[in-house]
């Protein structure tokens, strides 16, 4: 079944399909479907780019080592796959069926950074108020609509001390409950309108209930800060900052290129974190960098990066820089001594 669907077709219009539901059913918000127009964009660009290039043909299994520029294969994404059956543990198998990688391509654009499904990983709103330069932190735990008992029971073990981490660990139909039921740090323009408007009028640390398409919820807003800033550089601006001596004692430089990649192009100062390899360095972040200063992501042609960079504003980076069109658009229009791949 899974070769029947690896025609041209099918395989791209089922992942067009998923992303223009859940635009429509997540959130109503123009912010939000100008983002998933873009990520349906970077998948048909992944997919014509393969496709064109001959880089793996369209009825076979496909390398995902081959990907990598277009499909980081992070831990995340294995257990993925190996939960879907498409990869054995421990068997070393590194291919999947072309149709697959498209939908492994929606899913990694729609999970990075472990949100869960009432959450985006990315929101692009904007507003002048102060509730819109507020960010919290939230945890919760989902159940079904019609588990009224499972509900009133949770309920009763919070309020008697029970962790509502522990709780959703346990409990929770929601895949945050991998991580204890955490959703990071979240904006206005992220959730679905009931959750929203249940987060941001909650108490810190008071565990509070609201309903949702998705089933009730028992969340817990654990922190607030103002709004994390994301922008993009320029590769010119980008030359200008490289040369400037306290700009490199000050800058945390972040290139999530593979080694092979920086081996054939790279830039002087930049610390290497392949994302494949996100489940070793992931968890270790906010040690191995100062989430209180300015942050550079790199990669080949800045998708990469733009994705780790909305990743790092979940973990409590301040104000992180995507390095636009990567190492590429530098090399061209910035410094030509820089090889190009």
């Amino acid at each position: 079944m899974l070769r029947a669907a690896t025609s041209h077709s099918p395989a791209i219009a089922i992942p067009a399909a998923l992303l223009a539901f859940s635009a429509a059913r997540i959130s109503p918000s123009l912010s939000f479907r100008r983002l998933s127009t873009f990520g349906l964009a970077l998948a048909g660009r992944a997919f014509l780019h393969c496709t064109l290039s001959r880089r793996f043909p369209l009825p076979g299994m496909v390398n995902l080592s081959l990907m990598s520029d277009r499909l980081p294969v992070s831990k995340g994404i294995r257990e993925f796959c190996m939960g879907q059956g498409l990869i054995e543990e421990n068997s070393g198998r590194d291919t999947l069926p072309t149709f697959w990688i498209l939908q492994v391509y929606y899913w990694e654009q729609f999970w990075l950074g472990y949100m869960c499904t009432l959450t985006t990983f990315a929101s692009f709103s904007s507003g002048s108020s102060s509730e819109h330069n507020r960010e919290i932190l939230v945890q919760h735990l989902l159940v079904k609509e019609d588990d009224q008992k499972l509900l009133l029971e949770l309920q009763k073990r919070i309020a008697q001390g029970e962790d509502l981490s522990d709780l959703a660990a346990e409990y929770s139909i929601c895949p945050s409950k991998e991580g204890g039921g955490m959703l990071g740090w979240v904006r206005k323009g992220q959730m679905v309108p009931e959750f929203e408007e249940a987060a941001f009028g909650a108490p810190i640390n008071k565990v509070v209930r609201c309903k949702t398409k998705f089933g009730w919820h028992l969340l817990q807003v654990l922190s607030e800060r103002e709004e994390s800033i994301l922008e993009h550089i320029q590769p010119n601006e980008l030359y200008v900052k490289l040369h400037d001596p306290t700009f490199m004692e000050d800058a945390q430089l972040v290139d999530v290129r593979e080694p092979e990649e920086v081996a054939k192009a790279h830039l002087p100062g930049f610390q290497v974190l392949p994302l494949r390899q996100f489940g070793e360095w992931g968890p270790e972040i906010t040690t191995k960098f100062d989430p209180q200063k300015d942050t550079y992501v790199l990669c080949h042609h800045g998708m990469r990066s733009l994705q780790v960079a909305k990743w790092l504003q979940t973990q409590g980076f301040r104000k992180v820089f995507n390095i636009a069109g990567g190492i590429h658009e530098y090399a061209v229009k910035a410094d030509p001594s820089i090889p190009t791949y």
